[in-house]
């Protein structure tokens, strides 16, 4: 009988990846915004980042899209879109 760690031990951890790119994502936004947004406001996949943060923070966001963009690219993430 095999046990659960000698089954995952082949297999990469659900979630572990996409914990540490919205970390970074934060980690940028906080840097160029000055405000500080909590990892469950934000999701990011495939280049589109979907902040759930008041009006006044996305709009601070978009504003200054072609920034981000560029802090995004240096982590090594591309940035398409914010909603």
């Amino acid at each position: 009988m095999l046990s659960l760690a000698d089954l995952l031990k082949n297999h990469p951890v659900p979630g572990i990846k996409e914990a540490a790119i919205r970390e970074d994502c934060v980690d940028i936004l906080t840097k160029a915004l000055g405000v500080s947004i909590s990892v469950r406001k934000i999701k990011y996949e495939s280049g589109v980042l979907t902040l759930s943060v008041p009006p006044v923070v996305k709009s601070a966001a978009l504003l200054k899209q072609a920034e981000l963009a560029t802090l995004f690219l240096e982590r090594g993430l591309a940035l398409k879109e914010i909603r």
